[in-house]
């Protein structure tokens, strides 16, 4: 999920967050939701641990460039839960 800068705290990230547990409740009502974030970027690591997710494995990733990056991967058990929330979880 990515914002551009202009749009964060506006409601942007979160809208996108619940489109995502959305389809992943319906296409695989059983099945947990993963997303994976560069370990240097904190905004994201802070905006994903307030929407409840869990860092459950740490890797190097290799970027298009061919650069590898130090990445974490967020984990929610249930997204389905997720949609229940009315405002800031």
């Amino acid at each position: 999920i990515h914002v551009r800068p202009a749009y964060k705290g506006r409601g942007v990230g979160r809208l996108l967050f619940r489109s995502a547990a959305q389809w992943v409740s319906t296409c695989e009502p059983q099945w947990p939701m993963h997303l994976f974030v560069f370990e240097a970027n904190h905004a994201a690591r802070q905006f994903y641990k307030a929407l409840g997710g869990k860092v459950v494995e740490e890797y190097a990733q290799k970027t298009p460039a061919g650069v590898v990056v130090p990445s974490l991967r967020f984990l929610w058990e249930n997204p389905g839960l997720w949609l229940t929330f009315r405002g800031r979880p």
